[in-house]
This record gives C-alpha cells, structure tokens and sequence, in this order.
C-alpha cells in the first residue's frame, strides 16, 4: 500500500471519533442537537453559527505543538494554525470531516479516493478527495477562506493581506460553500 493510500486509511478511520467528539461538544456547549447534525445542507449554518462562536486565538506566547495539530497539519495548505488555540484546530478538523460528509451524502455515488492528476503540481496529489464532482475535491481546500473570515471578524483591526478586503465571516459561509461544491457535481 502506498504512503498516500495508508493515509487516506488514517484519515477516513479519524472521522467517524471526530464526527462524534463534534456532537458531542456541540450538545454540549449550546450548539446544534445531535438530531439537527444530520448531514443535510440546512445543518450546516447552525453549525457554522455554532462554530465561529467556539473560535478562540491562540496566546501569542504559545508556540504551535506539532504533535497536537491535526493530521492534516503540514499535508496541505493550513489555516494558519498558529492563530488559532488547540481547541479550535480541533473543531476546525471535525467541521471538514462534517463537510466533506454533508458533500459525500449528497452527491450519489460520492466516495472517498486518494487523488491523481495526469499533471504536475496539483494541489490534490495524494490527498484524500470526493469523486463525483467535475474534479476530484478535497473538502479541506475551501475551509482554510472560511476560517480566515472567522479570524478577521474576532481582529477586524488586523491589516488584511495585501490589503485585500475580506468581508466578515457570516453563519452561512459554510452552506454558501457547499452550494458552490454541489454546482460542480458530475453529470451522471
């Protein structure tokens, strides 16, 4: 078995303990019941709303542990770990797996593969991704946008990168966000 296939092995076995460690903390800090997380698009912005509320910072005197990250840390585009407290990289992790599904349970004949381009330099190479779209998708790309407006909205003052202007995080960015997924799914 290849490194990539091991991972995605790793990855798939991770979801289903992170998709229940997520209900659970959502039942329990005032966030959506475990009935309302279904996997649907409408549990998406409840669960969203939850969630930005969860985010907290990191202490700026506290360094990144790299043996506490998610598996997806240094594997693919991260965002910004070290803004964020362990906690939130922990909810940040259980809210892709909880896309990713909400994605695979809608699209038919959705499933989990280690993706391949027939190019060089794709972004995807080797990561876990959903087949059933025009394009092989890796849940975790778009995430990285939506939890940076979470940040610019708990640092509003915080200069934006090149001085792009990043509008403030809202409770629907997460169903906008599958919205656009599912406007790329295959044809059959």
């Amino acid at each position: 078995m290849t490194e990539a296939a091991e991972y995605l092995q790793r990855y798939l076995a991770a979801r289903e303990p992170r998709l229940r460690w997520l209900a659970d903390l959502a039942a329990g800090t005032g966030g959506p019941a475990p009935e309302q997380l279904d996997f649907s698009r409408q549990s998406l912005v409840p669960l969203w709303e939850w969630a930005m509320k969860q985010f907290r910072l990191r202490d700026e005197d506290k360094v990144v542990d790299p043996t506490r990250v998610p598996m997806w840390y240094g594997r693919s585009p991260a965002p910004a770990a070290y803004w964020w407290s362990d906690e939130t990289l922990d909810l940040i992790d259980a809210v892709i797996y909880y896309f990713g599904e909400c994605l695979r349970r809608a699209v038919p004949g959705a499933r989990w593969e280690v993706g391949h381009a027939p190019y060089r330099n794709w972004v995807n190479e080797n990561q876990p991704v959903l087949t059933g779209f025009t394009s092989p998708f890796n849940p975790f790309l778009p995430i990285p946008n939506i939890v940076g407006r979470v940040y610019y909205l708990l640092r509003p003052d915080e200069p934006r990168p090149n001085g792009i202007e990043i509008p403030p995080a809202t409770a629907h960015d997460l169903r906008d966000q599958f919205d656009n997924e599912m406007r790329k799914v295959a044809s059959p």
